[in-house]
């Protein structure tokens, strides 16, 4: 499941940009959500730490009289107010001497760890560090606060207003007559951090519901477009139609679809223009009065071996008579060849290895045919042979030459037959003169007359 998860968020890209604005939506949300319950948090503490530090501080103030006579009755009202106070779980008034003149305490106080019930020996260090000039204080357990203040015999006039705003209650002619503890309850601290909690976990929820809404709506605008154009690129692909897609706005997306929309167009022309080209050369190689084939030579070692025919023309098959050699190798076509004809197997090899063209005439013996040919290489291995039949033509060169021949030999004999009739003639002439001075009855006359 996981990888298949990790597949379509590869292949899906809306689903990939979701993913990564939900993730930074919620990275930021619990950024956010984080530092608002800090902050809440230190601010509600802040507030329970100052308020707690008043109330000690004013239990302090008002219980100066009764800690000074030791008058626990004087005690009551003020420590009774204290506990009144929202939080608060227990009062505590000491003298100077650490002797426990009143206590108020709550019932919520039995439910709070043994650990706020101090020993008297961490008691005497609070009223130590207390004596020596220390404002109030605070120790923070676990679910409570409590807070220490001393109570201050002050030779000049103190009013109520400065409570709020002390800073050390020792002056220079003031001394401690004892010491006050105020312990509030953190459960309505806890309480308020946890509705807060609640509330900015409800608040984040509802920032993510509509953060996705929002970016599904914007990522489906987005990406809109941009499957029409995925869909007209799979249509090209797959069938070769370019279909135009819609410019419906300004921005990048509609820039792309416009880029497309002229590059559908400009592919069209081409397209266009290609298959006019093609069905022009196409017409042009059907059509050629010479025969054409395109082949490729196969090697055995460094020796041509054979070769196969890839594209031949009409011509090919009009002048050679073979059919259907597209596919085949030339010892297949006509069986013998290499042996019969190693020299043409030569000069195709080594055009088809050099890129040199050559230009021929040769007489096929497995053919018995004579062919005018052009040879190139388009590329290593592979080349191209244009050739005529001019086997009609070698047979009228040689019947002229005959011709030739025989006319001379003609002209040769004429001009001997004239040269010994001459020869003839003067014998003739002279056996005739001879006679003319001979008797009839010579035997000489009788010979030259013979």
């Amino acid at each position: 499941m996981r990888l298949n998860l990790l597949k379509t968020l590869n292949e899906n890209f809306r689903i990939k940009v979701f993913a990564a604005i939900g993730f930074f939506i919620f990275v930021i949300f619990i950024s956010f959500t984080s530092l608002f319950i800090h902050h809440q948090i230190k601010s509600l503490t802040d507030n329970l730490i100052k308020d707690g530090k008043i109330l000690s501080s004013v239990l302090a103030y008002n219980s100066r009289i009764g800690v000074f006579s030791e008058n626990k009755e004087l005690l009551e009202g003020p420590a009774e107010g204290i506990l009144q106070q929202e939080g608060v779980v227990e009062v505590l008034i000491f003298n100077l001497d650490g002797e426990l003149l009143n206590s108020k305490k709550r019932s919520r106080l039995k439910l709070l760890k043994k650990s706020i019930e101090r020993d008297e020996q961490e008691r005497l260090k609070i009223f130590k560090k207390m004596r020596e000039s220390i404002p109030p204080f605070y120790l923070e357990g676990n679910g409570y606060i409590e807070f220490w203040a001393p109570v201050i015999s002050s030779s000049g006039h103190l009013v109520e207003e400065s409570l709020l705003f002390i800073k050390d209650p020792l002056q220079k002619n003031d001394r401690p007559i004892g010491f006050v503890s105020v312990t509030m309850d953190k459960q309505m601290l806890n309480k308020q951090f946890n509705d807060i909690l609640i509330k900015s976990i409800l608040m984040g929820i509802l920032f993510l519901m509509i953060g996705s809404v929002v970016t599904y709506l914007v990522l489906k605008g987005i990406t809109k477009p941009l499957n029409r154009l995925t869909e007209s690129v799979k249509i090209f692909g797959m069938e070769g139609v370019v279909e135009k897609v819609p410019v419906e706005t300004e921005d990048e997306i509609g820039e792309l679809a416009k880029a497309f929309n002229n590059m559908a167009e400009s592919l069209k022309r081409r397209e266009e223009a290609l298959r006019e080209s093609e069905t022009r050369y196409r017409t042009l190689f059907e059509n050629m009065v010479e025969g054409f084939a395109y082949c490729r030579m196969l090697f055995e070692g460094s020796q041509p071996k054979d070769f196969e025919y890839l594209v031949v023309n009409e011509a090919f098959q009009t002048l050679t008579e073979f059919k259907d050699v597209v596919g085949k190798k030339i010892s297949e076509v006509i069986p013998g060849i290499r042996e019969s004809d190693p020299e043409l197997f030569e000069r195709f090899a080594r055009v088809a290895l050099t890129g040199q063209s050559e230009r021929f005439e040769f007489y096929v013996t497995a053919m018995n045919m004579w062919f005018n040919l052009s040879v190139y290489s388009p590329m290593k291995e592979y080349f191209v042979v244009v050739f005529d039949d001019i086997t009609e033509r070698k047979r009228t060169e040689e019947e002229l030459l005959k011709a030739k021949k025989l006319e001379s030999v003609g002209i040769l004999a004429g001009g001997i037959a004239h040269d010994f009739n001459n020869i003839l003639t003067a014998i003739s002439g002279n056996i005739s003169l001879a006679k003319t001075y001979m008797e009839s009855d010579n035997k000489i006359f009788d010979l030259l007359s013979a």
